[in-house]
């Protein structure tokens, strides 16, 4: 395929919808700046472990607050990275340390939307020693750690807003526009997910092996994912230049894996159905060129049965602040619809 046949079918693709009409008395559009924003954020995974009995073993990071991050959005393309920065976050010491990195990727039509994000995270701790110990802190001064215990998340969806004409989904998702009248919209879409949670020993430390016998010599959880969504989202214009939105996505989904053990065996888990959701709030400001936003967001997979698997959600809270920057103008740029 020649490189000018391979640039037009990339412009068709990204900016097939760049010619839907919108609703200029519902919709402000900022896409001919670039939107860039910096952030700071709260960010957790949480992950319990259910063993046969019922009971279920909590996992949690201990990211520390604030992670810092950058969000870039213009025309179809957006970008969103966060790390945390050593002494410039702050944790409890009783948690121990997570490191942690995150990157999304999104395209964003008047109908379509697509988002991809990797998290990776290293260092967990269980935040329900109760479940074994009731006694736990009477005589230990902190969680019990799991400093080798490491994540690795791939998520990705796309979407279909069936009311481009007067609800944004990009105001809703990146603040490069701006909801000016109240709107909603349905949503349709698919969502897949990888997880790989793993250690170089058992996730369950040895006072536990009791309480969770079934799962003693689990080192990790592999799994794949891939789920229906349906949905609804709304913004309320408050005032003047303030809306809040609001966006619920749940999925039924199915699933498959294997856990690892500490012997170096793998073993299969059936495929079996699960749930997969998403929920999103944003507190939006805007002005000519200043704009910012508090905006929560969570997804969720959880398999609603005992033994050998997990529920794993992702949490985010942040605070941005951002501007809008005029773009030099570049014919590359141009080909492929920025």
């Amino acid at each position: 395929m020649s490189i000018r046949l391979t640039v037009w079918l990339m412009f068709f693709l990204l900016s097939g919808t760049a010619f839907a009409q919108q609703d200029t008395t519902y919709i402000r559009d900022f896409r001919q700046y670039a939107n860039l924003s910096l952030a700071l954020e709260r960010k957790d995974n949480n992950i319990a472990i259910f063993g046969r009995r019922g009971d279920n073993l909590n996992l949690s990071t201990n990211n520390g607050y604030p992670t810092y991050g950058v969000k870039f959005s213009y025309k179809w393309l957006n970008v969103w990275a966060t790390t945390n920065v050593g002494p410039a976050t702050f944790s409890d010491p009783i948690a121990g340390e997570t490191d942690n990195f995150g990157l999304a990727l999104g395209y964003t039509g008047d109908h379509w939307w697509v988002r991809g994000f990797y998290e990776q995270y290293r260092g967990y701790f269980i935040n329900n020693p109760e479940s074994f110990n009731e006694n736990w802190f009477d005589n230990n001064t902190s969680y019990p750690l799991l400093p080798d215990l490491r994540s690795r998340t791939l998520y990705g969806n796309a979407y279909y807003g069936f009311n481009e004409e007067t609800y944004s989904h990009r105001a809703m998702l990146w603040q490069s526009q701006e909801q000016i009248k109240s709107a909603g919209s349905w949503l349709i879409g698919f969502s897949a997910g990888y997880d790989h949670i793993f250690s170089d020993t058992t996730i369950v430390p040895s006072q536990a092996v009791v309480d969770y016998y079934e799962i003693r010599d689990v080192t990790g959880y592999e799994t794949g994912n891939a789920a229906v969504n349906v949905g609804y989202t709304q913004t309320w214009v408050l005032f003047d230049r303030w809306s809040i939105g609001l966006m619920m996505a749940p999925g039924v989904a199915l699933t498959y894996g294997v856990v690892e053990e500490i012997d170096g065996s793998n073993r299969g888990l059936d495929l079996e159905l699960a749930g997969m959701a998403e929920a999103r709030m944003l507190l939006s400001y805007h002005h000519d060129r200043w704009f910012g936003g508090l905006a929560a967001n969570t997804y969720l997979l959880t398999k609603p049965i005992q033994g050998d698997f997990f529920n794993n959600m992702h949490t985010y809270i942040r605070f941005n602040v951002g501007y809008r920057f005029d773009m030099p103008d570049s014919k590359f740029l141009s080909r492929i619809g920025l």
